[in-house]
This record gives C-alpha cells, sequence and structure tokens, in this order.
C-alpha cells in the first residue's frame, strides 16, 4: 500500500459543525494493489480492523464503523468511522439484533408495502391544500396513503429531475445522485425556465 497524510482543500458550501468538517483539513490518501477481488477483499478487512484497534488504543469507544456511501470514489464498499454524539450533524441506522450500521445515506430501506382493496379513480376538490400534510388532514388518512413529487436540477442538464415517493417519506438525495450519476439539488429557481419541460425525466424507485 502506498499512502501520503498531507493539508487538503475541499469547497464544501459551509464549514459543518464549527471546527468539524471546515474546509481544510488533513486526510490520509492510500493507495492499494491486487492481482485478484479475493485478495482486494481481504486486504480490506485488513485495514478496516487496523483502524478500529487504533480507535480503540488512543481511548475512543465510542466510534463506530458503518456502511457508507462511496461518492465520487465509486466501488461497491465503503466504511466512514463515526464518533457518536448528541450534536453530531449525521444520522446512522445500528440494528440492535445483527451487526449491520451503515450511514442514512447507504441504508438499505425495509419498507412494509401492505396492499390494500382499490377503490375507483375519482377527481376530488382540495382547494387550499398545499402539502402532504394538508392532504392526510382533508381526507383523515395517515400520510402513507399519499404519492408526493419532489424536483430536482441535474448539474450539466436543462431538463429537471421529478422524484415520486410515499408521502410518509423523504427522497435520499445520495441514492439518486449514484443512480443517475450526476449532482443533484433542489429546484428553487424557475426564472428563465421555459414551458419545454412537457418530457420530465421520471425516477419512482426505493428510496
Amino acid at each position: 500500500m502506498i499512502y501520503q497524510i498531507q493539508t487538503k482543500f475541499r469547497d464544501e458550501p459551509r464549514a459543518r459543525g464549527g471546527l468539524i468538517r471546515v474546509r481544510e483539513f488533513t486526510m490520509k490518501d492510500a493507495y492499494s494493489f491486487h492481482t485478484s477481488q479475493e485478495d482486494l477483499e481481504q486486504y480490506y478487512e485488513s485495514c478496516l480492523e487496523a483502524y478500529k484497534r487504533i480507535f480503540e488504543r488512543v481511548g475512543l469507544p465510542e466510534v463506530i464503523s458503518v456502511g457508507s456511501d462511496s461518492g465520487m470514489m465509486g466501488g461497491q464498499v465503503a466504511h466512514e468511522f463515526m464518533f457518536l454524539s448528541d450534536i453530531g450533524e449525521d444520522t446512522i441506522v445500528v440494528c440492535e439484533n445483527c451487526d449491520y450500521k451503515a450511514n442514512m445515506e447507504a441504508a438499505s430501506s425495509v419498507i412494509d408495502y401492505s396492499e390494500e382493496e382499490s377503490e375507483e379513480l375519482c377527481k376530488v376538490h382540495t382547494p387550499n391544500v398545499k402539502d402532504i400534510d394538508g392532504l392526510a388532514e382533508f381526507f383523515k388518512a395517515p400520510t402513507k396513503k399519499f404519492l408526493k413529487a419532489t424536483v430536482f436540477a441535474v448539474e450539466g442538464r436543462e431538463k429537471p429531475l421529478i422524484v415520486f415517493i410515499r408521502g410518509d417519506l423523504q427522497v435520499n438525495e445520495a441514492k439518486v445522485r449514484k443512480l443517475i450519476g450526476a449532482n443533484i439539488y433542489p429546484l428553487t429557481d424557475y426564472e428563465g425556465r421555459t414551458q419545454s419541460w412537457a418530457v420530465m425525466e421520471l425516477v419512482l424507485e426505493d428510496f
């Protein structure tokens, strides 16, 4: 393995958490070389266990490793080490019955889609109702009974991206970026947009 430790700069939108994840930080970059996928996976596990021992030996028992999104680096497997804190900015998923731990950006979804008897489709006038909570109150039904659309701008593309998702869930932007292979951000600026949006790119996935 070849590695280097040096100061890096990342043009973050903001300095997150005060002195945590500021724009300038120290990073270790490491590169390993393997003749097979099996050798790579074995070496990866060795490195992962080595970092776990480092945190234990320096006296940080609140640090755990979780599955994470590989981001721009790509790859099938990635981990990051989290220091558990009440004032942290990230959210992780930890199973109490198994060893599964993951960042919310990379966590697998387990959603109960219960089948119910369908009713005949009809148009319903919903005056002054502007969001999912308003629909739930209007129809006296839980938010999971509704479908909502979230519109994103896609970097490098003129057409917007619209994601349909169940009313009680939130779109996982990291998973959408990975799915379409491009950066996205909520579309809020409608000025200068034309009416040529008749055909939008649609994504309907389990986020």
